[in-house]
Order: structure tokens, then C-alpha cells, then sequence
């Protein structure tokens, strides 16, 4: 089997300066692509997901071996107080982790979620700073826009000049 062609290299460029705030970190900033960013994608997704699951089935089997349901009387017309509650927070508990997962890994000295670091991309501000958490759990938000929109978001990184997304 040949070896997979190797990733084109990042553009490099410094950070734009924006009125009022001052000269920009002096970095180079190289875009990631859209490749790349699909990739950490991609593996983010992976690891949330094993981590996830792994969880959501030890708490079935601890459900069912510790008898916190009663199988015999699951009833679709009158469902238990605890199925509904899983139910319902078992994804809103998913959101609750990626959420913290991208705004803490994003905002953290490493600068990128384990999938970021694998394929070498560091998020960083405008100005080539680490983001805030702040701006990290903004940034989750608007890229939760693009989930939404089929993943049109994400796409525009392949179109754009700077290769930003809809949430950068």
C-alpha cells in the first residue's frame, strides 16, 4: 500500500491589526486548511465519542445490573421518572462535555484539542494570542451554527483567503 501524499504545507501570514487594540503578537500565523482542520475534526469527534459511549454503557449496565429500572415494567405509555431523565440528559450531558472539552483544550496553553495537536494546529485570536475561555465558548456556539447547516461552516475554510470557518 503506497504511503497517503503528504499535507500540503500551511500558508504563512502574519496577524491582521485592528484599530483600537494595538499591533498584533509578533508570530507567524500559517491557516490550517480545510483538510487538516477535518482531520482534527475527525479524530475529536473519535475520542468524544469512545469516551462518550463508554459511559453511556457502563451506566446501562450499572442501570440494569443495579435494578434502577425495572425491565418488566417499562411501558412506553407510562415510562419511568430515571428512562426519561436519560433520555433526555444523556445528550444534553454529550453537549455539556464537548462543549467543555473544545472551550478548555482550546483556551488552554496547548492552544488545540488532542485532534488540533495531532495534526498540528494551534487556534489562537486575531492577534495570534490564546484565546480566552470566554471566547472559546463563543467560538463552540457559532461553530455549533455549522453542525446545523450540514456542515456548510466548516466548508468555507476551503474557500476563504485566511481559510476561516464561519466560526473563526
Amino acid at each position: 500500500v503506497p504511503p497517503p501524499p503528504p499535507i500540503a504545507p500551511a500558508i504563512p501570514a502574519r496577524a491582521p491589526e485592528v484599530p483600537g487594540i494595538g499591533k498584533p503578537a509578533s508570530i507567524e500565523i500559517a491557516y490550517a486548511g480545510f483538510w487538516r482542520r477535518w482531520a482534527a475534526l475527525f479524530i475529536d469527534q473519535l475520542i468524544l465519542s469512545l469516551a462518550f459511549y463508554a459511559l453511556v454503557f457502563v451506566l446501562i449496565i450499572a442501570a440494569a445490573v443495579g435494578g434502577w429500572v425495572d425491565m418488566d415494567a417499562l411501558d412506553s405509555e407510562h415510562p419511568s421518572p430515571l428512562l426519561v431523565a436519560g433520555y433526555f440528559g444523556i445528550p444534553l450531558f454529550y453537549y455539556v462535555a464537548a462543549a467543555a472539552y473544545y472551550t478548555l483544550s482550546e483556551s488552554s496553553r496547548q492552544q488545540a484539542t488532542l485532534g488540533k495537536r495531532a495534526v498540528g494546529i494551534k487556534v489562537v485570536d486575531l492577534h495570534g494570542r490564546r484565546l480566552t475561555w470566554g471566547h472559546a465558548i463563543g467560538r463552540w456556539c457559532a461553530a455549533s451554527l455549522s453542525y446545523l447547516s450540514m456542515y456548510i461552516g466548516f466548508a468555507m475554510a476551503g474557500f476563504t483567503a485566511r481559510k476561516q470557518a464561519l466560526h473563526d
